[in-house]
């Protein structure tokens, strides 16, 4: 259904999305309002008229495609409290639970599959079961807003954290009896690089090159 729902006009979004409480639930009331909601008639009249694959839609936006092109839904519509999902608008695209304190990212594809492709290939280790980030069997979501990971290299582990809302790439430091973190990564400096790029960047980094202390920041 949600891959059926129309492009939107130039400068707006799909506000009926956000904060819709049950929507992705397999409920009576929930499926009672998609059938009678005139913002949701263009998506749910393929379905009954018995068309229930997935049509990608290329001029959809990044946050629809990421719903109904992944595996994501499936996974939520697993969960039993699938009814309590929602996706928030707050400065980033995200779908957690009503009240929860994390969630997932939805329009962090660039952090997302790189860390993604980085662990696969051995290159970081990411903390899972600590700080409330784990990332989805088989996907390439995470849950969790600062992701957290490891890195050898000399002999030594250096560990790091992806941002949630700078978008760049810090390494955990000790600054006299302080832990503080340095900017290695900016975000605009990781656009139209793919994942080996990237680690390449941050290996150079790490080396010493361009680093900028935050102080105060933990």
């Amino acid at each position: 259904m949600l891959s059926r729902l129309p492009v939107p006009d130039e400068g707006k979004d799909y506000e009926g999305l956000y904060n819709l409480e049950g929507l992705f639930a397999n409920t009576p009331s929930n499926w009672r309002r998609l059938l009678t909601d005139p913002s949701w008639r263009e998506a749910v009249a393929p379905l009954l008229r018995g068309k229930t694959e997935v049509e990608e839609n290329p001029a959809h936006p990044q946050l629809l495609r990421r719903l109904y092109a992944t595996e994501l839904l499936e996974f939520v519509v697993q969960q039993r409290n699938a009814s309590k999902y929602r996706v928030y608008q707050n400065g980033h695209n995200s779908l957690y639970p009503r009240f929860a304190k994390s969630g997932i990212a939805l329009d962090y594809e660039l952090r997302d599959s790189t860390l993604y492709d980085w662990i696969h290939n051995r290159l970081v280790q990411c903390a899972f079961g600590r700080e409330q980030q784990k990332l989805f069997l088989n996907t390439k979501f995470f849950w969790g807003w600062d992701i957290w990971f490891t890195m050898e290299r000399g002999g030594r582990h250096h560990r790091f954290c992806w941002r949630f809302l700078h978008r760049d790439i810090v390494q955990e430091v000790e600054v006299g009896a302080e832990l503080r973190l340095r900017v290695l990564v900016r975000s605009h400096e990781m656009q139209g690089k793919d994942s080996r790029a990237i680690c390449d960047l941050l290996l150079s980094r790490l080396s010493g090159q361009r680093v900028i202390i935050r102080h105060g920041e933990r």
